[in-house]
């Protein structure tokens, strides 16, 4: 009898180690599933991001040389129109950036990747996305800025019509991975 009661808590006994390691195995690949799959999408999005990236360096080439042109005060009042439509359209850019770098920000702080690749297109989203946005607010800074140069100048001629300072969605400058480092702020010397 004692005999049959070993070998049944022995069988028991198997059997639970055996369940136990298939439960084990089971759980690892599940998760080396799901870190494949978030691999898989870090790296899908990174290439959506890296394209509005382009979009967005371009949109600012073309800010930088419509800033950069006007010459005179005057100059100002005649581009207003068109430097407001461009720079609505550099924050929808922007937005859309953001709004499509979801998986990015979520895993930017996210040091389990084993894959070099992946951990390099998360290191240089954070640095391309701070610096995306903080150079868009430096750019509505010196855009609001000679704009109240303007407006200054018609207060002073007495003539003319006041125009309004540039007021973006995006307001505060980005520090995505919260590193307390500003990626873009050019600080004043």
């Amino acid at each position: 009898m004692k005999k049959k009661i070993a070998i049944i808590i022995l069988i028991i006994g198997v059997l639970s180690l055996g369940f136990g390691a298939w439960v084990l195995i089971k759980n690892i690949q599940e998760d080396q599933k799901k870190q494949e799959e978030l691999r898989t999408s870090i790296v899908n999005e990174y290439a959506t991001f890296k394209g509005k990236m382009e979009t967005f360096s371009t949109e600012r080439t073309n800010i930088y040389e419509s800033l950069n042109s006007i010459n005179y005060l005057a100059d100002i009042n005649t581009k207003y129109a068109s430097l407001i439509s461009d720079f609505q359209k550099y924050e929808g850019t922007l937005k859309e950036i953001d709004d499509s770098s979801n998986i990015l920000k979520k895993n930017c702080n996210n040091k389990s990747f084993n894959d070099k690749d992946v951990n390099n297109k998360l290191e240089a989203f954070i640095i391309n996305y701070e610096q995306a946005f903080n150079y868009f607010i430096q750019d509505v800074a010196k855009l609001n800025e000679r704009i109240k140069e303007y407006n200054d100048w018609v207060t002073t001629q007495g003539t003319g019509k006041q125009l309004e300072e540039y007021v973006p969605q995006y307001k505060d400058y980005v520090d995505v991975n919260k590193d307390g480092k500003f990626n873009g702020v050019e600080k004043d010397s």
